[in-house]
């Protein structure tokens, strides 16, 4: 198996479990913001702002990787939110707050948060972290051939 295909396989995955996440927080965003606010991390103003946006940003951004289009913003976007996410979870587990993780959906009976959904959002920031390493790191013939035939001088 080589990078690229591991790379289209990332972006894939991540796309998809983005739009995935998005899609009950959209439809019932003031179950969303109940989650939000259970994380009791936000200040009270930002809930439902955070309620209203999030799932859409996380929506165009999976479509972006679905796409694979404008990559290096998308990826570093992801990385962040991933980031975020992981960080508020190992957050309230440390607390020991028993709350709903309000990843996949609102409702707080089928999203115990547990040791397990840390091992698998940060599966996902692995994965993300893989993809930042390829948009930023690794040099690839078809990325420098882009960037020349957009009129840019290839850098030595």
């Amino acid at each position: 198996m080589t990078m690229r295909v591991l790379y289209h396989g990332a972006r894939v995955l991540l796309g998809v479990v983005f739009i995935y996440a998005s899609i009950h927080k959209i439809l019932y965003p003031g179950a969303f913001a109940g989650a939000v606010f259970n994380y009791q991390i936000l200040p009270a103003v930002f809930i439902n702002l955070t309620a209203l946006i999030l799932p859409w940003l996380e929506l165009v951004i999976g479509i972006l990787l679905l796409l694979n289009v404008w990559m290096p913003g998308t990826v570093v976007i992801v990385n962040g939110l991933l980031l975020t996410f992981t960080s508020a979870l190992i957050f309230n587990l440390a607390r020991g707050l028993d709350i709903a993780c309000g990843c996949f959906t609102t409702r707080s009976t089928e999203n115990e948060m547990t040791l397990l959904t840390l091992l698998r959002d940060s599966s996902f920031l692995l994965v993300s972290l893989f993809l930042l390493y390829w948009i930023f790191l690794r040099r690839d013939e078809d990325t420098l051939i882009t960037v020349q035939d957009k009129g840019v001088r290839k850098l030595p």
